[in-house]
């Protein structure tokens, strides 16, 4: 794969009122897995497909990470952590007033 690249540019995303930054590159790429691809993600355009394949990957990279952490310790806090840290005016079985 080659890729040739442009300076960043901002571009608005499409309904969302933010702006992120972009980068037009060219592609080669294999056309079966591209197809592959778009089938497996349930994606129609280019640039969806390689935009999914590549959320993808940062996902399973973030779960993978996820997985590989002790969170045994946390077992014994967990009581501390559900507890509420606002103070209830309400008493217990008097309806809410609204």
């Amino acid at each position: 794969m080659t890729a040739c690249r442009s300076p960043p540019t901002l571009v608005p995303l499409v309904g969302e009122g933010v702006q992120m930054v972009r980068t037009h590159t060219t592609l080669d790429l294999d056309r079966n897995l591209l197809r592959d691809a778009a089938e497996a993600l349930g994606t129609t355009r280019t640039t969806e497909t390689v935009h999914a394949a590549l959320r993808e990957v940062v996902a399973r990279r973030r779960r993978a990470w996820l997985a590989r952490r002790d969170f045994s310790e946390l077992e014994a806090a967990l009581p501390d952590m559900r507890t509420s840290r606002v103070e209830s005016t309400e008493r217990p079985g008097e309806p809410v007033a609204s």
